[in-house]
């Protein structure tokens, strides 16, 4: 794959647990392929499309999971909290406590432009 154009949309849903629901849209290129797929099927490039966004949300949540793990709030979350919630003087130690819980909801819209090689 090579990825053309990307865009994310972090909501603030919940600000006691924390939640946060973050929408993905990501635009990209099929450079190559193995297995017998027909890409001139339109079916075949939406299921593919479709997997390829379940992946995606799949391992974008064990990334945030691990980011959790070791207290890095690398995606911004604590920034989309401050700005969500009027008032919250969070310090930096009161966040990371919140972080810990937090809970996110990932949704992935992934898209092919062009498909290239198959083998």
């Amino acid at each position: 794959l090579d990825t053309i154009k990307t865009s994310r949309d972090l909501k603030l849903t919940d600000p006691k647990i924390p939640h946060i629901d973050a929408k993905l849209k990501i635009t990209a290129r099929l450079l190559e392929i193995r297995g017998k797929i027909d890409l001139t099927n339109p079916k075949n490039i939406k299921l593919l499309e479709k997997k390829i966004g379940q992946k995606f949300e799949q391992d974008t949540l064990k990334v945030i999971r691990y980011c959790q793990e070791k207290n890095s709030d690398v995606f911004g979350f604590g920034e989309v909290y401050r700005s969500s919630v009027r008032h919250s003087n969070l310090t930096m130690m009161e966040w990371h406590e919140k972080y810990k819980n937090l809970e996110a909801d990932v949704s992935v819209d992934f898209s092919l432009v062009r498909t290239g090689v198959t083998e």
